[in-house]
């Protein structure tokens, strides 16, 4: 029998999180929370399940990595989301405490009014892709 890593996500409701200042790998600094959808993870190896959530949103996100060189992230995706790829610049033991993610783990949010009423850690499941889509409608529409 092969043991495989379940797939949960685990759901965030209505969090408040902390400002996170970033700076993109094209050298534009930000403040999260921003309007929209937000994808991230806390190092490279959680790039494949990122893209996944990336390339499955109607719209392109906003990538937030932590505890992740710029250089790396550089080498590792194209060029074409390099001005939509943010690195945090500040501590992120608040955020990993609030998330609860294993490394290797990606997290999606969806931002609106400074808020985050969804946050999500964890695989891109059709579940959890159906409620991020819905929240991410509902937020667009406030």
């Amino acid at each position: 029998m092969i043991w495989r890593k379940p797939y949960e996500t685990h759901v965030l409701p209505n969090h408040t999180f902390p400002t996170v200042d970033a700076v993109s790998l094209v050298g534009e600094a930000a403040s999260f929370p921003q309007s929209g959808a937000v994808v991230g993870g806390f190092s490279l190896e959680a790039l494949p399940s990122i893209e996944i959530w990336r390339r499955l949103l109607p719209d392109p996100p906003k990538l937030l990595l932590f505890d992740v060189g710029p250089r790396e992230l550089e080498l590792a995706l194209p060029k074409s989301i390099h001005a939509s790829t943010f690195v945090s610049t500040n501590s992120e033991s608040w955020f990993t405490e609030m998330m609860h993610p294993d490394k290797d783990q990606p997290f999606a949010m969806v931002q609106a009014d400074g808020q985050t009423p969804l946050a999500m850690v964890g695989l891109a499941t059709e579940e959890a892709l159906d409620a991020f889509i819905a929240s991410l409608r509902t937020a667009s529409k406030s």
